[in-house]
């Protein structure tokens, strides 16, 4: 039913709304049109009729034309806005847009509603905006505006181009640059100042394979002289923790800057890189892969409603098979959606894989857990339990057979070590603490989790008044019983409900048989997963602009190949890789030969096999391993570094430098780059050699 018109006439604004609109409008003129705005506001949501008036908006949201004022300003001047009838959502790039956000609000807002809350809302949110746009000038954009670069005689490079250092050969990318000019010593003929050349230096993020080949951190590098531009398109992709914060992709050879650094250093060539579209195929192609998880995650939730009558506690499927899987963390759906409208197809694609393959890992690791054998464990998920030496009171949340890092020097267990124990062979558990002891002290990040060798615990009887937070809301309270999630009761084999076992087992079996198929590239065409196939992730590898998205679908990839046809065989891999990564490497090799014996047709065995010799310095057979896995997979990017590994080690750069070279060719952000570079060098200049010296 439409909204009646209001009954009474236009009001005059008050004098405090006047007032605050004027300096709202002020601030929207003093800042400079050309900064970009939309790295520090998201975009506008508003409800009615707290925030905003009812009746126009109502009017907004339906295509019929009307003559009313406010809705012709509002249409006019704010193209990019979604209107609804019960909210609006204005997405925010610049001052002028969020003048023309002020202007249409206040129009529309002109007939005040009765209710005395709604006014006061509306004046608070003013008072708000006002400050913290103030504040957003005093603090952060100032210095933006004073670091605006636009005199470039004598800077040779620019913002976002990769660069080479002659002498050490790192590699990286700039990311600003400075001039300063540098007086000459005063002659003892003359009292005059003569000026030299300004000397220009550079802020670089260098490759972190680069830099730890050279033994430093992956930190930026100011450099001002002996460097010179990557020109081989092999090379110019930087690996580094902030390449993505910083940029806003790689494209045609350099890092395109981000509006906010194009602002900042106008005049550099690479500010202005138009982005080069997909291809239509393979933005179709990304497209569907996203429909494709979607469907996956919903084919999911009907095995839980199936088997267990209705989603589990703690396994969060609805928002990925709805989409909702914003790059930023935006609670409501309806600005996630004006932020997802913007973002490239592959990087939707990764958005959507990440969060299936953190659901797949989850349910894997308890499934891994599940089926290993356990020494004996004094304390269940859920007991409440107290720190013998500490004295502070928790509630188990997990526990491992071995303490996952070396513990050998905290201070809790050196009593264990006099005594002639070992607390690197012990349990350890998970331990979330009672909430006082959590703010008495201990009340850093995380401080309210520790992690408990099982010979410093015991039960404890006071429940009454414990409280603790746990980080999972799934964790339920029944009297003094704590109820871990269904998927923990599950991992550490405490679920009372059969249909809990039964519905996380047809779940890993259907993941099973999609990854096993996956790998084969024998997916049926009425799959649901029938886009989700290795050959489709390897070529939308290829066209990742950015860092984060290659990583996602690297790790998509290498979870993958973990199936088997044979679920048992998965788990057994999986063990094997834990002795690998508790360093018991000859053990782990063991377990990866018995696997390529039960089925020579497992690549990953294979490859994690060559992967154990290689460590084990048994080249020989690591190569050969390798070769196994090429001749199951040709595009097997882990089996074809290694072999490059192989090459190099044995000082056969040639050889070595091919096998690199095809592997970035394959994944253009491949790890191995730092590699090939070095091998380049000593082929092609002699004189550099010594770099390789460790």
């Amino acid at each position: 039913m439409p909204i009646p018109p209001p009954t009474t006439a236009p009001t005059t604004p008050s004098r405090v709304a006047r007032t605050l609109y004027r300096h709202l409008l002020k601030w929207c003129r003093a800042t400079d049109p050309a900064l970009p705005l939309t790295q520090w506001l998201p975009p506008i949501y508003l409800r009615a009729p707290e925030e905003v008036e009812p009746y126009h908006l109502e009017m907004l949201a339906t295509t019929d034309n009307n003559n009313d004022a406010a809705v012709q300003l509002a249409r006019q001047t704010l193209p990019h806005a979604q209107f609804h009838k019960h909210h609006l959502v204005v997405p925010i790039t610049h001052s002028s847009d969020l003048r023309n956000f002020f202007r249409v609000l206040f129009r529309i807002n002109a007939y005040l509603p009765v209710e005395e809350t709604y006014q006061k809302k509306r004046i608070d949110n003013a008072f708000q905006a006002l400050k913290s746009l103030n504040q957003l000038t005093s603090e952060t954009i100032a210095p933006f505006a004073q670091q605006r670069r636009i005199d470039r005689t004598g800077v040779q490079f620019s913002v976002g181009q990769v660069v080479r250092h002659r002498e050490k050969r790192w590699r990286g990318v700039i990311v600003g640059w400075e001039k300063a000019n540098h007086s000459a010593p005063l002659s003892s003929l003359t009292t005059k100042q003569y000026s030299s050349e300004p000397t220009v230096t550079y802020h670089v993020l260098v490759d972190a394979g680069d830099a730890h080949q050279m033994n430093r951190t992956t930190k930026g590098i100011t450099v001002a002289f002996q460097i010179e531009q990557e020109t081989n398109p092999l090379l110019q992709r930087i690996r580094h923790e902030m390449v993505d914060d910083m940029f806003d992709g790689f494209e045609q050879g350099a890092f395109v800057p981000p509006p906010l650094l194009a602002y900042t250093y106008p005049n550099d060539e690479i500010s202005h890189i138009p982005p080069r579209n997909l291809p239509p195929d393979i933005e179709n192609l990304a497209k569907q892969m996203v429909q494709g998880v979607q469907d996956f995650a919903n084919e999911l939730e009907r095995i839980m409603e199936q088997q267990a009558g209705g989603p589990l506690d703690g396994l969060h499927l609805t928002a990925l098979a709805a989409g909702h899987v914003a790059p930023t963390k935006v609670e409501l759906s309806f600005v996630q959606q004006v932020i997802q409208e913007s973002v490239h197809p592959i990087t939707m694609l990764a958005l959507h894989v990440r969060d299936l393959i953190a659901f797949v890992d989850q349910l894997q690791d308890a499934f891994t857990h599940r089926q290993r054998p356990h020494p004996p464990i004094h304390f269940r998920v859920g007991n409440v339990i107290r720190h013998k030496i500490f004295g502070y009171r928790g509630v188990v949340t997990g526990w491992d057979d071995r303490p996952v890092v070396d513990v050998s020097r905290w201070d809790g267990i050196q009593a264990l070590i006099q005594q002639g124990k070992d607390p690197n062979e012990m349990p350890f558990y998970h331990v979330v603490r009672h909430t006082e002891h959590h703010e008495r002290g201990l009340d850093t990040p995380g401080a309210a989790m520790r992690y408990v060798c099982q010979e410093n615990l015991e039960v404890c009887y006071e429940i009454a008044d414990l409280d603790v937070d746990f980080e999972d809301p799934a964790w339920k309270r029944e009297g003094d019983e704590f109820i871990p999630p269904p998927l923990l009761q599950f991992k550490y084999k405490q679920e009372t409900d059969p249909s809990i076992e039964r519905c996380l087992t047809q779940m890993m079996q259907f993941i099973n048989e999609w990854q096993t198929d996956a790998v084969r590239n024998t997916l049926s065409s009425d799959s649901v997963a029938k886009d989700l196939s290795v050959a489709n992730f390897m070529t939308c590898l290829k066209y990742c602009s950015k860092l984060s998205d290659a990583s996602t679908l690297q790790e998509a990839i290498r979870e993958i190949r973990q199936a088997n046809k044979n679920i048992d065989l998965r788990w057994k891999l999986a063990a094997a890789l834990d002795q690998t990564l508790s360093g018991k490497t000859e053990n782990a090799l063991e377990l990866f030969k018995e696997l390529v014996k039960e089925d020579p047709l497992y690549g990953e065995a294979w490859n994690k096999r060559a992967t154990c010799e290689f460590m084990l310095g048994m080249y020989d057979e690591a190569a050969l391993s390798s070769q196994k896995v090429l001749e199951l997979e040709p595009k097997h990017l882990p089996a074809l570094n290694g072999l490059g590994l192989i090459h190099f080690q044995r000082a056969q750069f040639d050889m070595a430098a091919k096998c690199f070279s095809q592997s970035i060719q394959l994944d253009p952000w491949s790890p191995v780059a730092p590699k090939l570079s070095r091998c380049l060098d000593v082929l092609n200049k002699p004189q550099h050699h010594d770099v390789l010296d460790d």
